[in-house]
């Protein structure tokens, strides 16, 4: 008898353990959808543009399924992290891979 309330405590709280993940995974889907990499690229842009304070040719913006990628020359470690900061917190973007250089340390390679 104990040990079937055991079973069914454990399968309660399997069931619990997936159920929170799914809807994670569901949230997740949800804030990307509706939002195309096109207009992703163009908020990132603009708001690289007006919050950043980049120029459009500084900084290059492309993005697949959420995932937005950042390449370019910045002058310092502080604009690449401002960059990345920027493109995090533009609605719909699900992760940024930053690939910008820091132009004086390509000079010194």
């Amino acid at each position: 008898m104990r040990r079937e309330v055991l079973v069914r405590t454990a399968i309660a709280a399997l069931a619990l353990i997936l159920a929170t993940a799914c809807e994670r995974r569901d949230e997740r889907a949800a804030r990307r959808e509706g939002y195309s990499d096109e207009q992703l690229v163009a908020e990132v842009q603009q708001e690289l543009k007006v919050n950043g304070k980049f120029s459009a040719d500084a900084v290059a913006v492309r993005a697949t399924d959420g995932v937005v990628t950042l390449t370019g020359d910045v002058a310092s470690a502080d604009e690449r992290k401002r960059a990345e900061d920027v493109a995090k917190n533009v609605e719909g973007v699900q992760r940024v891979d930053n690939q910008i250089a820091i132009a004086n340390e390509r000079a010194a390679r």
